[in-house]
């Protein structure tokens, strides 16, 4: 009987999964994976039949094929891997045995740290590349008057109901279902590229996971988030504090007393004291008093329910009201990163197929390795 995320065999797939695993060979170069490999010390035998280099393909081409059993996934790619020709293929289908073993013995930090490389590699790519630059309603935007736009994504993908599994994640909610992994991102408005990620129970807050990926923000990036506990000023400052601008939605029950009303409508206020006594973010933007940083109230009429937008642009003459709510509308309405992860990769399975926490977190990796693979080829075309 298969188990969560695994259905039977089926007839070969032919040259379109052969283009597929080539995809992955072409996102992810053998000579790149064997360097990280090498970097996390998972180098193993060269004469075992699953190196780690093919290992790393496997999982891959498992999160590519998420509704196939191991040894299909297997056949799969030792079909494609002989069709691209850029990596050595297994002479033979492994069996599910070793799979598993060879699965556990490169965990989850080659996968980690190859999701990293490529976010590395693609920002490079993608430098000075057209964008925004203050079409305000363009959904499929990437900048806004100079600055890179990046939303941050929460999501819960299910996982199976083992012992380890509900012992880290939590147990099922009541009613049935299985434990969830817990899921946050700093997402690329526009392309849907996910730039950075972390994990965690299901218990952990959104935002807490997201205080983790602040580093990765600078000045010339705009943080677009709504809501979810993305309120309060000890999160606003770690988000703030390496000079990116800020541009969240809370509710209409904030408590955002009014400290100078502007020429446009907006105004200037700030959060109550949370009592840590640490400064606002060190950008020069957002002053005020340690515990209560300044910032920007914005009316936002978008998705026809009340609401406000909070941001760190003080000056109306940098960020017009009318452009800040526009651009926070389109990028609600758009299609989010992690949604489209959800039903592209992981619809016909819903639950992973990983046993224990390092699996699921190695697994999840995969899928967030291969949504990068398809949300490039999917902005750059074919020809690129």
């Amino acid at each position: 009987m298969s188990r969560p995320g695994q259905f039977g065999p089926e007839p070969d797939g032919g040259l379109p999964d052969r283009i597929a695993v080539g995809l992955l060979t072409g996102s992810f170069p053998p000579e790149l994976v064997e360097r990280v490999v090498a970097r996390c010390g998972r180098e193993g035998q060269r004469n075992r039949l699953l190196t780690p280099k093919v290992t790393v393909y496997l999982v891959l081409a498992m999160c590519l094929f998420p509704g196939h059993g191991y040894q299909e996934v297997a056949r799969r790619l030792v079909r494609g891997l002989a069709w691209a020709g850029r990596c050595a293929a297994p002479g033979q289908v492994p069996s599910t045995a070793a799979i598993s073993r060879a699965r556990v013995k490169l965990g989850a930090e080659p996968f980690r740290e190859l999701f990293a490389e490529a976010v590395r590699s693609a920002a490079v790519e993608e430098a000075g590349r057209a964008g925004w630059s203050g079409q305000v309603g363009q959904v499929g935007g990437v900048r806004y008057r100079g600055r890179r736009l990046v939303a941050v994504e929460g999501a819960a993908i299910e996982v199976p109901d083992s012992a380890e599994n509900v012992a880290y994640f939590g147990s099922p909610e009541p009613g049935g279902g299985y434990p969830r992994v817990r899921l946050a991102a700093l997402v690329e408005c526009g392309t849907g590229a996910v730039a950075a990620a972390a994990t965690g129970p299901s218990a952990a807050a959104v935002p807490n996971l997201a205080r983790g990926l602040f580093d990765r923000l600078g000045g010339g990036d705009l943080l677009l988030a709504d809501r979810g506990g993305f309120d309060g000023p000890a999160v606003w400052r770690d988000a703030s504090a390496g000079g990116a601008d800020l541009l969240w939605r809370v509710g209409p029950d904030a408590v955002l007393p009014v400290r100078q009303l502007l020429g446009d409508g907006s105004f200037l206020s700030g959060f109550a004291s949370d009592g840590s006594g640490h400064g606002g973010g060190g950008s020069g933007r957002s002053t005020g008093s340690a515990a209560a940083p300044v910032v920007r109230v914005v009316e936002d009429p978008s998705a026809g329910e009340p609401g406000r937008l909070l941001t760190t642009i003080l000056d109306p003459g940098r960020a017009p009201v009318a452009e800040l709510a526009a651009l926070h509308g389109a990028w609600r309405s758009g299609a989010r990163a992690l949604r489209d992860l959800a039903a592209d990769q992981l619809e016909a399975v819903r639950v992973l197929r990983s046993r224990s926490p390092e699996g699921v977190e190695q697994e999840v990796w995969g899928h967030l390795l291969v949504h990068h693979a398809l949300r490039r080829l999917r902005v750059s075309g074919p020809g690129r």
